[in-house]
């Protein structure tokens, strides 16, 4: 553009206009890479914020299942130990009869 057919001046001009677009060019890409860094930040504090969370929810979890199983163990044993007996009384009641009238004949 120095070397054009134009004016002098209006070759400043345009040169100037041009230098003035390209740096404000430069800017704006400049401010949209920090506010994509700004953004980029934002969201892994947020993303640690909810693996914390993720975290806590699956301790508690834990807590909770281990709790049902212990709980569920108990019953089974409770359980366990009432059919035992009502076996053992069920034996008693058949076959204990039978003993007696054998011991006595």
């Amino acid at each position: 553009m120095i070397k054009s057919p134009r004016d002098p001046k209006e070759a400043k001009v345009l040169i100037r206009l041009e230098c003035g677009i390209l740096v404000c060019m430069f800017t704006m890409q400049l401010s949209v890479l920090v506010l994509t860094f700004v953004v980029h930040s934002c969201w892994v504090k947020e993303y640690k914020g909810l693996e914390v969370e993720r975290e806590e929810m699956t301790k508690k979890r834990s807590r909770k299942m281990a709790r049902v199983q212990e709980e569920s163990m108990e019953n089974v044993t409770k359980l366990a130990e009432a059919r035992t007996k009502e076996l053992d009384e069920k034996m008693k009641n058949k076959y204990g009869q039978w003993t007696k009238t054998d011991f006595e004949g």
